[in-house]
């Protein structure tokens, strides 16, 4: 009896046996066992680095990454003058391209919305006080081309004098009188730009409005022997830059008032270059009468900024701006929480700061 019960468990052993191995031999080999997982919200590898905010009511903000650098916009070379001259006059009518002297365009928008990429559009000496819409923007003039604008002719065209023909774009506080936008390259020369105001036009980082005279984003744009006054906004009161490795050389910001940074200019991610320009009788209520720098690796050379006024950095005011200053004037600009000295430690060089006050 026992020797059949015996026999009988080993009949099922062997059975069960070759059941599994025909079974493994069906499945394969065994799968490589599975990654951890990463939870939800991690992410593998390095992380891109993320937009700063501007300074908007704290003292002390993150440093911006490292490499933004990396960021920035791909700077244009300068443009040829080789397409189509085009004219505009007080005296003139929108109609037709505006490409006779003796049949000059009446605005400065239309001239624009006319040109392409190259055109050079030659105004009269006079006061265009005209507002235009675009993308729900209110400006004098909105620049998305790559051309060249030059104030400055006397009323006939046959003399080119910035300085004896007065040609003044006054938004008349109705809107911003410049705004230039996209991967261009547009050349602007002796104009004049009065009375912006961005009001409710947002434009800053984080919707804040910017850039009450004029206001620049990507582009690489080159303003010359302008003056921009009169203006206001709650950053860059004369003239907002972002993103944009703009050329500024020669031109007066003067007279123009921010609320929060820059009276006369804000540069925000932007790194422009600013040769000889004159930077005076601006105000803001916090940071940087003349001027404010945020995470700005700009070159200042041979500026002049005087006669401004803040809570803070009355000349100049950089935050996270690794900026190269050579051969600035920088005087008689007041602050009533700091001086300008100390605004100026990162990336200044070459600096002649003198009559600072603090009150």
């Amino acid at each position: 009896m026992y020797r059949r019960i015996f026999f009988l468990l080993t009949i099922a052993m062997l059975t069960l046996l070759i059941a599994l191995t025909v079974a493994q031999a069906q499945a394969g080999p065994p799968a490589p066992p599975r990654p951890p997982q990463l939870p939800p919200d991690a992410e593998q590898g390095p992380q891109p680095p993320r937009p700063w905010p501007e300074e908007g009511g704290r003292d002390r903000l993150p440093p911006p990454p490292p490499d933004r650098r990396t960021t920035r916009p791909v700077k244009i070379e300068p443009l040829a003058t080789s397409g189509v001259v085009r004219y505009v006059s007080t005296t003139g009518t929108d109609s037709g391209g505006c490409t006779s002297s003796s049949n000059p365009c009446r605005t400065v928008q239309y001239a624009v919305d006319v040109s392409g990429d190259g055109d050079e559009i030659r105004v009269a000496e006079g006061t265009y006080t005209d507002i235009h819409s675009r993308l729900g923007i209110t400006q004098t003039v909105y620049l998305s081309r790559s051309l060249i604008l030059r104030g400055g002719y006397k009323a006939d065209f046959s003399e080119w004098d910035p300085a004896q023909y007065t040609t003044t774009l006054d938004a008349g506080g109705q809107g911003r009188v410049l705004y230039i936008s996209g991967a261009i390259n547009p050349t602007v020369e002796g104009l004049h730009f009065a009375h912006g105001d961005a009001d409710g036009l947002g434009g800053s980082s984080r919707g804040y409005d910017a850039g009450g005279g004029v206001y620049i984003i990507t582009a690489t744009a080159a303003l010359s022997g302008c003056r921009i006054y009169s203006s206001t906004a709650r950053y860059g009161g004369g003239l907002y830059l972002s993103r944009s490795p703009a050329t500024l050389t020669g031109n007066t910001v003067s007279g123009n008032s921010a609320g929060w940074g820059g009276g006369g200019l804000y540069l925000y991610d932007s790194p422009a270059t600013l040769t000889g320009n004159t930077v005076n009788g601006n105000s803001v209520n916090r940071d940087g009468g003349g001027l404010s720098l945020y995470a700005s690796d700009a070159m200042l050379t041979g500026n002049t900024v005087n006669g401004n006024s803040a809570y803070r950095g009355g000349g100049l005011y950089l935050s996270w701006s690794d900026a190269t200053l050579t051969g600035n004037t920088v005087s008689d600009n007041s602050a009533n929480y700091y001086s300008l000295a100390p605004m100026l430690r990162v990336g200044a060089r070459d600096t002649t700061p003198y009559g600072e006050r603090s009150e």
